[in-house]
């Protein structure tokens, strides 16, 4: 625990700081993230005998990323299209058809679950260029720090007698999964409503925060058993050890992979953007 106090200290800083500058300084920041990520998932590839061009599937997640910088998303769906041809054609360009089944699927599966989902952090924060943009998105990406540690807290407290998948996550519990929600509760109609009238956060609707509130526990839980689920076929605890208390990348984005896109597109429906 110690150790995971120490390093949210030293990593959070930079990460505010390159946040708050946005536009390149923030694409630099995600394209790091996402590119260490590819590279975790390569390892995790390789350690189960399939073949992954980690090199290539990191260039198209990061083709999300600047797509998303400069044309706001607008070539999502091509680059989506080009991941599919480079996926397929693999294998025949290899002339074996051994792996071509696992090899196929990483390749189109890595860029959209590092590239394509974190590529809305950047839609978010280009949403306004001053301190609104700025607020969303880290409210975005606080709302999931908080229910993360509310609920290992709450699962530490209680014990987690209750595992919610014991054979993919031993330590992810029931009780734990329950502080989780309790805390989004409480941030959407307490805190949520401060910003909102002092103009840092759109207004919503009661409806529309209980829609964020469901979107975000189903996200949260999802995402962290997702990824445990890749980690536990790769036969390893962490998917690194970039992170000491964190474990690798993947570790520490898991969650905000899934609410990360599924937050833009709910304010977007809400808001009209």
């Amino acid at each position: 625990m110690l150790d995971r106090i120490k390093s949210a200290l030293l990593a959070i800083p930079p990460v505010l700081l390159l946040l708050w500058l946005g536009g390149p300084y923030l694409l630099v920041l995600i394209t790091f993230v996402v590119v260490m990520a590819n590279v975790e998932y390569g390892r995790l590839a390789s350690a189960k005998g399939i073949l992954h061009n980690t090199w290539l599937s990191t260039a198209i997640s990061i083709l999300y990323l600047v797509d998303a910088a400069i044309f706001n998303g607008t070539y999502a769906l091509p680059i989506t299209g080009i991941a599919l041809i480079v996926a397929v054609s693999l294998p025949v360009l290899n002339g074996d058809p051994s792996g071509a089944l696992q090899r196929t699927s990483g390749m189109l599966f890595a860029p959209l679950y590092f590239g394509w989902t974190l590529s809305h952090a950047i839609l978010l924060r280009a949403t306004d260029g001053g301190i609104k943009g700025f607020v969303l998105t880290l409210a975005v990406l606080g709302i999931v720090w908080i229910h993360d540690t509310m609920a290992l807290l709450a699962g530490i407290a209680s014990g987690g007698r209750t595992k919610l998948a014991p054979k993919i996550s031993p330590k992810k519990s029931l009780e734990g999964s329950i502080g989780g929600a309790l805390s989004m509760v409480a941030v959407m109609y307490l805190v949520y409503p401060l910003l909102s009238s002092r103009g840092y956060l759109p207004e919503i609707g009661e409806w529309q925060k209980a829609a964020f509130v469901l979107f975000e526990i189903i996200c949260c839980n999802y995402g962290d058993l997702a990824e445990s689920a890749l980690k536990r076929d790769g036969g390893v605890k962490d998917s690194g050890r970039f992170l000491p208390g964190h474990g690798g990348f993947m570790d520490r984005i898991d969650s905000l992979l899934l609410f990360v896109p599924a937050a833009y597109w709910l304010f977007k429906i809400f808001l009209g953007w």
